[in-house]
């Protein structure tokens, strides 16, 4: 048995590891989504760009920030907190373009949102995984995260 898969036996790991990829799936699908559908919408490339960049902008911007944040505070609290509210936020958005009522600019301040908790959040996961890898000795299990 691979040594990442005999990892995996550790609850705490197994939770994390399983938790984090849901996160990084759903984020992912809802770049391609909100993608294919602001070119649907408008058909603007400009539009896909500022809404793009709403997203990116603030990750640069408060990275530094974020990471001092995120040592400095709890963070089992910082993931789940942070992965709530972009749930919480893309559920919202979801529901306005259901009903047909969003519009560009909205587009833009809630997408601009969840980076701002993904800065705050990009620090939490490696001291967690960090700690797990030490605390249970599945140090290769660094990498899978």
């Amino acid at each position: 048995m691979s040594s990442y898969l005999r990892d995996l036996r550790y609850p705490d790991f197994h939770y994390l590891f399983l938790g984090q990829s849901a996160s990084a799936v759903g984020d992912q699908a809802v770049v391609v989504s909100l993608g294919l559908f602001i070119t649907q919408l408008t058909g603007s490339p400009t539009d896909l760009g500022l809404v793009l960049a709403a997203q990116t902008l603030p990750l640069v911007v408060l990275i530094l920030f974020g990471g001092v944040w995120a040592d400095r505070l709890p963070r089992h609290r910082i993931m789940i907190v942070t992965d709530w509210l972009r749930a919480a936020l893309h559920g919202t958005l979801a529901i306005r373009i259901f009903a047909g009522a969003v519009l560009i600019w909205e587009l833009l301040l809630i997408l601009a949102r969840p980076m701002q908790d993904v800065v705050f959040a990009l620090g939490a996961p490696v001291g967690v995984v960090i700690a797990l890898a030490f605390g249970t000795g599945c140090g290769s299990s660094l990498l899978m995260i």
